[in-house]
């Protein structure tokens, strides 16, 4: 007698479980189910017919039910969740032990809906984009089916959800727990993280050590920041600092920053200060770094940090200052002695490179995390030693370098429809000029959109219509610069919440400097920075 179609599913079945094909299962379950659902339907209709008939039919139930006891069987030990759901999202009697540990209750009769999204008005819509499922063709139902969400929190559990359609009145989901997975992942990733950290902190130690000092000087003020105000200045503040610590790949500091400047933003549209805010202390933010410098001491030693005391001095420096030791001892005269003491003094100043180096490290970094297509940073930086002054200024030119890759530097597909090599190019200039330090800044992306900054300024009711319509190009480009002026929608922790730029304008005018901006829209656009030099 030859085998059924019903009892080959069942056999097959039971060689994939004892092979442990979970993948297999998955796979053929959809047509089993659907088996079941066609017998199902046309043992219903013989029932109606002739009492032999009948018995017969009883007979082939029975088997049926054993076959179908076989195969729940077979699913409760397949490590998923298996359940079916009809037109209406409400579950059938039939579904695996690990469906109902995953939900943590028995399910039948249940909406599916109820189970899976919490809020009502997106339960309709799921409920809504199914039932249009069951009425397309095959193509259009894959293709739906790809755009409904895949992964849910379900008992604090990370759940896999596959959908299947069964027929024109049912759905088939396979539900499979990842959290061990994303922990694993997550777990990775902290690793891979961490690793950043160190290695960006061993190559740029000094520049490490000079912002982790700029900012627990800056902590030590705080107080002075918690008054309506000064929110504003807080809030640059902080921005440039989660700028440059993002630069170090800091695992927690720059969560913590990016956490506290929302409240900040809240607290600034509200008019009303936070408690929050009140009730930060200046070593509540020094744990916030003291988080990771844990980390990097656990893996570097407590004697890494040490040698950041020693100043690094070049030999030809120490050459020349020597020269002139000899060249003033002996004329003895006073105003050379005082000299001398300057050049003494200027042993302590740091060489601009220092600030300009690690963001060749920022852009690549960024056009990763973005996924553009950028050229390595193309820095021409002259040897110029500056004091402590100019390092607020030199830091918040973070968002600069920020801006151009997240806002200037278009995706491959479009630059490759401008005519442009798919790859944008960043450039930086940092000379000595006439006596003041020239910093020049640009790329090849698609420049600015005055027009578009007008409109938005008008929008955010910084100027009314009648006034911008007076304003020349230069000042439509620099109301980029303005508090809490961004062109993005988004807020995320690189860009959106127009701070940086602005910062980069008050740590400008503190230092006399000036701006100008070259723009050339749809090829790029060039800052340049002009600060008078004091030695």
């Amino acid at each position: 007698m030859s085998e059924s179609r019903n009892a080959r599913a069942v056999r097959q079945f039971e060689e994939y479980l004892a092979n442990n094909d979970i993948e297999k299962i998955t796979q053929e379950l959809p047509k089993l189910l659907k088996l079941v659902l066609k017998l199902d339907t046309r043992m219903d209709r013989i029932l109606k017919q002739s009492d032999n008939q009948q018995i017969e039919m009883l007979k082939l139930k029975e088997n049926i039910e054993e076959k179908n006891n076989r195969i729940s069987t077979l699913l409760d030990n397949a490590g998923q969740g298996f359940l079916y759901f009809d037109e209406n999202l409400i579950i059938g009697s039939e579904y695996s032990k690990e469906a109902k540990r995953i939900f943590a209750q028995e399910i039948a009769g249940l909406d599916i809906s109820t189970l899976l999204y919490d809020d009502a008005s997106d339960g309709e819509f799921f409920k809504f984009t199914l039932q249009g499922i069951l009425q397309s063709d095959e193509f259009q139902q894959e293709v739906l089916i790809s755009l409904l969400k895949n992964e849910f929190i379900i008992n604090d559990a990370y759940i896999e959800v596959e959908y299947k359609v069964l027929n024109e009145h049912s759905f088939m989901l396979i539900l499979t727990d990842v959290t061990a997975k994303k922990k694993l992942a997550q777990q990775i990733k902290d690793e891979q993280q961490v690793l950043k950290m160190v290695v960006e902190t061993v190559t740029t130690l000094e520049q490490f050590v000079s912002v982790k000092a700029d900012y627990e000087a800056f902590v030590s003020k705080l107080d002075g920041y918690k008054s309506l105000d000064r929110l504003s200045s807080l809030r640059k503040e902080i921005h440039t600092y989660k700028g440059l610590f993002a630069q170090k790949e800091m695992l927690n500091i720059v969560k913590r920053l990016h956490d506290f400047e929302s409240i900040i933003d809240t607290s600034l549209k509200n008019n009303q200060i936070d408690e929050q805010i009140l009730n930060t202390t200046s070593q509540d933010m020094l744990n916030w770094l003291q988080e990771d410098i844990d980390v990097l001491v656990k893996i570097l030693g407590e004697e890494f940090f040490e040698k950041s005391d020693n100043l690094s001095i070049p030999k030809q420096k120490i050459q020349k200052l020597y020269e002139k030791i000899e060249l003033y001892l002996k004329t003895r005269e006073l105003e050379h002695l005082v000299q001398l003491g300057k050049e003494i003094k200027k042993l302590q100043y740091t060489n601009i490179k220092l600030f300009f180096k690690p963001y060749i490290k920022l852009v690549e970094q960024l056009s990763k995390r973005l996924h553009k297509d950028i050229k390595p940073l193309q820095l021409d930086c002259d040897d110029i030693y500056i004091p402590d002054d100019y390092k607020p200024f030199l830091n918040s030119l973070v968002h600069i370098f920020r801006n151009s890759v997240d806002h200037g530097i278009e995706i491959a597909d479009v630059r490759l429809e401008h005519n442009k090599d798919y790859e944008g190019t960043i450039k930086c200039s940092v000379k000595h000029i006439d006596n003041n330090i020239v910093i020049s800044i640009s790329d090849d992306g698609a420049g600015i959109d005055t027009a578009k900054i007008k409109a938005l300024a008008v929008k955010k009711g910084i100027y009314t219509q009648e006034e911008v319509d007076k304003l020349s190009e230069d000042e439509a480009l620099r109301i980029l610069f303005q508090d809490a002026f961004s062109t993005s929608d988004t807020v995320t922790d690189i860009s959106g919440r127009g701070v940086g730029l602005a910062s980069v304008l008050t740590e400008l005018e503190k230092l006399n400097g000036n701006l100008q901006i070259n723009n050339n829209l749809g090829n790029g656009v060039e800052f340049v920075f002009t600060v008078p030099y004091k030695d």
